[in-house]
């Protein structure tokens, strides 16, 4: 008989270092956090800068200071963002769209 009651705890990978935008978009749309991305964008206390990155960037970074801005201002955890960036990993871009 197996005793499960020693055995170690499966830990997840770590979330992926950086996503493509389309990546990050989707990881937020999926985790229901984009509709509230989007319209702090959309504000006006967000700043010409951060609207341009947000717009035309390829590519988040997880240590970026202009994504620990943004998750601060909307009150997102770290551990959210992880969850973003787990969410963004490598299968995000080639899950079906059109099934």
């Amino acid at each position: 008989m197996i005793d499960f009651s020693k055995a170690e705890p499966i830990n997840p990978p770590p979330p992926p270092p950086r996503l493509s935008m389309a990546a990050f978009r989707l990881a937020l749309h999926r985790l229901g956090l984009l509709a509230q991305v989007e319209a702090f964008m959309g504000s006006p206390v967000t700043t010409v800068e951060q609207k341009i990155l947000w717009e035309y960037s390829t590519e988040v970074s997880r240590d970026d200071p202009t994504l620990a801005a943004l998750a601060e201002a909307l009150g997102f955890t770290d551990a959210q963002i992880d969850e973003v960036f787990q969410s963004g990993g490598p299968h995000a871009e080639t899950d079906p769209i059109f099934p």
